[in-house]
């Protein structure tokens, strides 16, 4: 009886100790730009991803320690760490986007994880640059608009678009110049009017490989890059080739057999082959094109549907010349 008494007595003790945790989240470093004053969050999909979420503030634990408990047991989920928004959502060591975070439950009531943040996508500026480097505009294509704000992007600033930093502003001798900081040894970039649809081009107007720079050690502090933009990507007019004026041949002589053959009233079978041959010509010719490829790059696929569709059907057809009939299957029904 006493004892039934004691383990009374521990009861509301018991029942107030708070629950312990099933997964504990812990930061153990963060980068020394971190603002001191912003707050970590945990974003996932067990929130739907939202990136201030009140409920996932992590606890500071110390100078660049931060601390978040779950109380529940929790199935595998994907996570990312942000100061608040998508702005500001944790990237790699230069800034770049990285993948999701992953968990899995591991065996056990009582896990921990233990998480460093490499770097912050909006925070590229504040990574210390091994160097520097001078870009100035040598030359533009004539078709340049005059009002057109031109920008530098690349691995330097995350790929970042529109980025005022890097605007391409008049300097001395009237050439649009901006400075490159040289984070790593090798840096990409391109020039563009603040879209990727912008970017500077080959001079046919296809698009051209990223510019590289390569830091050498030891080297002397490299001198101004002056570059020459060919063109733009969205200022030129697909050229018509070869290949492309064969394909539009190719379709104009469908188009003129299909017509004789609905007027003769001929086979159905060899009506829907042709037909499909037409319109994968034509998918190809949009493939070609790149304001039609940009707004439906699925038309690269559509071709392929000629491989399944018009052996069938003109098997179809021949079958009706030997007077046998469409023949089994659900393609051939009457």
């Amino acid at each position: 009886m006493s004892r039934f008494l004691r383990l009374l007595l521990l009861l509301p003790l018991l029942c107030a100790t708070p629950a312990a945790a099933q997964l504990r989240v812990e930061v153990t470093a963060v980068p020394p730009y971190t603002p001191a004053r912003d707050t970590l969050y945990l974003t996932g999909s067990f929130n739907d991803w939202n990136p201030a979420d009140p409920r996932f503030r992590l606890r500071p634990a110390g100078p660049g320690r931060y601390t978040y408990d779950f109380q529940t047991p929790l199935p595998a989920f994907d996570f990312k760490l942000t100061r608040g928004s998508w702005a500001t959502v944790e990237g790699g060591p230069r800034a770049e986007s990285i993948a999701n975070r992953r968990y899995e439950p591991r065996p056990g009531s009582r896990d921990t994880l233990r998480l460093a943040v490499a770097g912050w996508e909006d925070l590229a500026d504040r990574i210390g640059a091994l160097d520097s480097l001078v870009v100035e505009i040598a030359a533009l294509p004539a078709n340049t608009p005059a009002d057109a704000a031109l920008y530098v992007t690349g691995s330097f600033n995350g790929w970042s678009l529109r980025d005022a930093d890097y605007r391409l502003r008049p300097g001395p001798g009237g050439r649009l110049r901006t400075v490159l900081p040289l984070r790593e040894a090798r840096t990409e970039f391109k020039i563009n009017r603040g879209s990727w649809t912008t970017s500077e081009s080959r001079p046919n107007g296809r698009a051209r490989p990223n510019r590289v720079h390569i830091l050498t050690p030891g080297a002397a502090p490299p001198t101004p890059l002056r570059i020459t933009v060919a063109n733009w990507e969205d200022l030129v007019p697909a050229p018509l080739s070869w290949y492309s004026l064969l394909l539009w041949l190719c379709v104009g002589q469908l188009a003129i057999l299909l017509v004789c053959l609905l007027s003769l009233r001929a086979d159905r079978w060899l009506i829907a082959a042709l037909g499909v041959l037409a319109l994968t010509t034509l998918a190809r010719l949009g493939a070609l094109d790149r304001t039609s490829f940009g707004w439906l790059p699925q038309l690269i696929l559509l071709p392929d549907l000629a491989y399944f569709l018009v052996p069938p059907l003109l098997v179809g057809y021949f079958r009706r010349l030997r007077g046998s009939g469409p023949g089994p299957g659900w393609w051939f029904a009457p």
